[in-house]
Formats: structure tokens, sequence, C-alpha cells
């Protein structure tokens, strides 16, 4: 509590019924670009605990991060402000940009449908005031491939890749509405996402 006069961490652990992560701030409360290395487990993050890493107001996803966290580039008395959650070899949501807990407020719920062995899809329901715009982003793990979307049961006419393992859905959101995006498992697919700060690793 007392390293800093100002502080310049702090987290928000999220759990739900579909799942858990971490909302974490990061500040640079210097008057100068600041290189910035976070230790993960000071965040709560469990030692040797793959996250992936999504930087809500740059919707950016920096990729995975394994017991540190490296920011390059963080400009005076910026927050950054990141979504750490924790890999899944299933296809999952990883945020929403909705609201800055991305998913802890405007998602209901995440209903799990498997169709058949290599076929599964992800029912998202989501509920929020207002009339916005925005997007889920999902997770594509290696073995899996992203190949439908709906929005309010019609079609997306194309899933946006994010990066490699991971998609994202745009959309309206009007008071409430219902995302689906379904996968399939062929038998010769990888996904590979890069890593990010790992210790002994260079950056990506």
């Amino acid at each position: 509590m007392f390293e800093h006069e100002l502080p310049h961490l702090f987290v928000l652990p999220i759990e739900r019924e579909w799942g858990s992560w971490r909302v974490a701030g990061i500040i640079n409360w210097s008057d100068h670009i600041a290189r910035t290395t976070v230790d993960l487990t000071r965040l709560g993050v469990p030692p040797q605990g793959d996250v992936h890493v999504y930087d809500f107001w740059h919707q950016r996803y920096l990729g995975i991060a394994r017991d540190s966290l490296v920011l390059p580039r963080q400009l005076p008395h910026e927050t950054t402000l990141l979504l750490l959650k924790p890999v899944s070899n299933q296809p999952d949501l990883l945020a929403s940009t909705f609201h800055v807990t991305q998913g802890a407020v405007e998602v209901r719920s995440v209903e799990r449908r498997a169709a058949s062995e290599d076929q599964l899809s992800l029912v998202v329901r989501l509920e929020k005031a207002g009339r916005q715009y925005g997007q889920l982003l999902f997770t594509v793990p290696s073995g899996w491939q992203a190949v439908s979307a709906r929005v309010n049961d019609r079609p997306v006419r194309q899933i946006t890749p994010v990066v490699e393992g991971v998609v994202g859905v745009r959309l309206w959101l009007e008071d409430e509405a219902t995302v689906e995006i379904t996968y399939n498992q062929p038998s010769a697919i990888s996904h590979q996402p890069s890593v990010i700060g790992v210790k002994g690793d260079t950056e990506s």
C-alpha cells in the first residue's frame, strides 16, 4: 500500500458463472514516456499462468503473457486499462468493448452449445441501456476455426480477424442483443497467438 506516494497499480478481480478475469489499471504518473514492466503475480495471476491481454482504451489485443508484462511505451500520466484472462484450449469469449469491465456489466450470460464433437457454438446475451457500437472478441485456440456468426439471429457478413487466434464480431447494441458464433474443429489447423512480456523471452 505504501510503496509509492501515488498508487500506480490497481486490479479488479471479476467472477461470473461463465468465466473469470481481471481488469488491471497501470498508471504512469511521470512527465515522461515510460517503459513499464509489471509482475503479474502482483495482480493475482498465478505463477506460470498464461493470460490473454487486451488493452481496452486502445482496443488492441496485446497477446499472451506469463509471469510479467511489458508496456514498451506508456505516455505521461497515461492509465493503461488491461483485461487479463486465463488461456483455455476451448473457444471462449475474451472481452467486450461496451464497458470498462469488458463483460462484467453488459454480458448477462454465455452459453456453450455442442452440436457435435467437432462443432461448438457460443451464445452471448448482452444487456445495456442505450444505443452504442462496439464488438465482442473471441478466442480461437489451436485446432479450432471460427466459421460463422449471427447477431439477433441475423447472419454477420464477416467475422473480423484481430490477430491469429482472436476474432471479433462488431454490432450495434440497442438495449439488448444476442450474439452467436460457431466454431468447427477441422483435422489440420493451427493457431498460435504471440507471447508478450515473458521473462527470458523477447517482446513480440
